[in-house]
């Protein structure tokens, strides 16, 4: 890994479902330390790239993370070096509690859970006092717990 090389880097993707493709040479490069929001209408492709670069659908084009070429690299491999995707909605373990859905989020990463756990608690506070109530009991009325945007784009937070 060079530092001087972007976190990740997108370059010319072409992904879709089937015959239907849905992005068509999408470029982008984010940088360490950056913070990056992808914007845009329903169908426009987001969840799509987003997918594509975690490998759960097939994509054409070049996608670096770190320096290394991610593409032919299954999405095991892809979430054994930190990269997450994290769908919108309520897919949760509802019958884990919050903290234990946490962990499993973690169970792919290399990344040392408790220390992991303690950096979410500083961005989401709220989440810490509720750490022992059930995974559901964040969508039934409490989804403020997370402090943060609602509905829509959802900033990442590039790390480095």
């Amino acid at each position: 890994m060079n530092a001087a090389e972007p976190l990740l880097q997108v370059e010319e993707l072409t992904a879709g479902y089937g015959e239907l493709q849905v992005l068509n040479g999408v470029s982008l490069t984010v940088e360490r330390g950056e913070f990056v929001t992808v914007i845009g209408a329903n169908g426009a492709g987001k969840s799509t790239l987003l997918r594509a670069i975690m490998g759960l659908i097939p994509a054409r084009g070049r996608i670096r993370w770190q320096g290394a070429d991610l593409l032919a690299q299954p999405p095991y491999r892809r979430a054994a070096l930190d990269i997450a995707y994290v769908p919108e909605g309520r897919r949760v373990f509802p019958s884990l509690s919050v903290e234990e859905n946490l962990v499993v989020g973690l169970q792919a990463t290399r990344r040392d859970p408790a220390t992991a756990i303690e950096e979410v608690y500083a961005l989401f506070p709220r989440l810490r006092e509720r750490r022992r109530q059930s995974g559901d009991a964040l969508w039934r009325g409490t989804a403020d717990a997370r402090d943060g945007p609602r509905d829509g784009a959802r900033p990442a937070a590039a790390g480095g």
